[in-house]
């Protein structure tokens, strides 16, 4: 019988942990979205503050597969390193491959994260939620009607968490001017 408890227990642990394995490798193509997604108006408000990756951090997003995955597998094999210390391997991969990489690599890589470091940037600046003066608020028409479209996104998003959070049902209305319709009132449930 403790046998058989102890079996059970067993395949738990490795389903739990199949699962987590599996879940962190599916749909590789989502592996970059950070790096190229555009920023919103309401990303201040809703995203945790999260610092930049380094060069080497975005090299390792981009490249890790097929080019230092192999390397510690096959440090790995020759039993040169221990489980805990396969990231800091990784990690020193990383850098080192990332050095002696093409100049096209190189810069592919500088490029985003300059771009990383501009967004961080604007957004460590201030948060848009903590600003009591209305007379900065006002945006372009092209940048309103932007914000227009992103609010059921938002909103849902927002609900989710609400309602797993609390069991809370939330609404929403909007109302204000609309520059599709020459800037008239308009409202939005």
């Amino acid at each position: 019988a403790e046998q058989n408890a102890a079996v059970d227990e067993a395949k738990t642990k490795r389903k739990t942990q199949l699962r987590t394995w599996f879940r962190w490798r599916v749909n590789a193509s989502k592996k970059n979205r950070s790096l190229k997604k555009e920023t919103t108006v309401f990303d201040d408000a809703l995203q945790l503050r999260r610092r930049a990756k380094s060069k080497a951090e975005i090299y390792s997003d981009m490249y890790y597969d097929e080019r230092i995955k192999p390397l510690v597998k096959a440090e790995e094999e020759a039993g040169n390193v221990t489980s805990g210390k396969r990231i800091t391997l990784g990690r020193k991969f990383s850098k080192e491959l990332l050095e002696d990489e093409d100049e096209d690599v190189k810069a592919q890589i500088h490029e985003l994260y300059r771009q990383q470091r501009k967004t961080h940037k604007k957004s460590a600046k201030k948060n848009i939620l903590d600003d009591d003066e209305e007379g900065d608020c006002m945006l372009d028409a092209e940048g309103i009607m932007r914000s227009i479209d992103d609010l059921p996104l938002v909103c849902r998003r927002f609900v989710q968490l609400v309602k797993k959070k609390t069991g809370f049902i939330t609404s929403f209305m909007f109302a204000g001017p609309d520059p599709r319709i020459d800037w008239d009132m308009t409202s939005l449930l």
